[in-house]
């Protein structure tokens, strides 16, 4: 049972993970339209969550 719960945390870290990433890649493209100074807050706002 350890390794089953183990194994299920590891999953749904790697699910969150994988949302923080596409969430990264978006912020990126979305920072080439709106500019550095926005991208960099919503950095901070997320970082404070």
């Amino acid at each position: 049972t350890m390794q089953k719960s183990m194994i299920a945390l590891m999953t749904e870290s790697n699910g969150f993970f994988l949302q923080l990433v596409t969430a990264v890649q978006a912020l990126r493209e979305s920072s080439r339209e709106i500019g550095p100074v926005q991208t960099h807050s919503m950095i901070e706002k997320l970082s404070l969550c």
